[in-house]
């Protein structure tokens, strides 16, 4: 019998390279395939812990900090975009701040958060943004897909989160420290999602950003 907790989340391989335990002593499997490191499902938060978390998030638009931080990814993602385009904030939190970033370069940007603005946007986009939002997918598979279908062919898609290195780190690693965090990406996992899902990497401006367009 196949064991659910050996199947990985976002290829759907039933291969595991390698395991370790997290800082809350969550096991952590790597995907022999595409490299996903992800947490056992009996460590995933429910919806109300996860809201009850995020709402302790200080993240406003008026944190100058905060801003600073979202332009990791904005700003190396404007020169592939023009003003009049519309953008998608998704998975953008309590306190949306990059739709007031992309209004100083005329793009307009609606919020979606399955958590905070759940009502899922009926449209296509010419740029999505996920930051600090693709280590929150329980099923990461249908998440990517259910975010190219809503990115039109030639739109960018700028991803933000902090990718590990090296499996080992994990047990001191403050990233797998918030319980919501349940799977990490390595620049090989980046490369799998090029090819499933119809993109191209574009560039990769710093360790935690990832800017690509959709090929098809």
């Amino acid at each position: 019998m196949i064991n659910s907790q050996h199947i990985c989340p976002l290829c759907l391989s039933e291969s595991i390279s390698a395991e370790t335990i997290g800082p809350l002593k969550q096991p952590v499997f790597q995907c022999g395939k595409c490299r996903l490191a992800y947490t056992s499902r009996d460590f995933y938060p429910d919806l109300d812990s996860e809201r009850q978390r995020y709402a302790k998030h200080n993240n406003k638009p008026e944190d100058e900090r905060y801003r600073t931080f979202l332009n990791k990814a904005v700003l190396p993602t404007l020169p592939y975009l023009t003003s009049g385009m519309k953008a998608l904030d998704y998975g953008c939190g309590p306190g949306p701040t990059i739709q007031f970033l992309l209004e100083e370069s005329c793009i307009s940007c609606i919020n979606y958060d399955p958590i905070f603005y759940p009502d899922i946007p009926q449209t296509i986009f010419d740029v999505i943004f996920t930051t600090e939002c693709v280590e929150h997918f329980h099923q990461p598979a249908i998440d990517f897909q259910k975010i190219c279908n809503m990115l039109k062919t030639n739109g960018i898609l700028t991803i933000m989160t902090h990718p590990y290195q090296k499996l080992e780190e994990f047990p001191n690693w403050y990233y797998a420290k918030d319980p919501t965090h349940v799977v990490f990406y390595h620049s090989k996992t980046f490369a799998f999602i090029e090819r499933a899902f119809g993109l191209r990497i574009l560039a990769n401006p710093e360790e935690r950003v990832y800017i690509f367009s959709k090929t098809s």
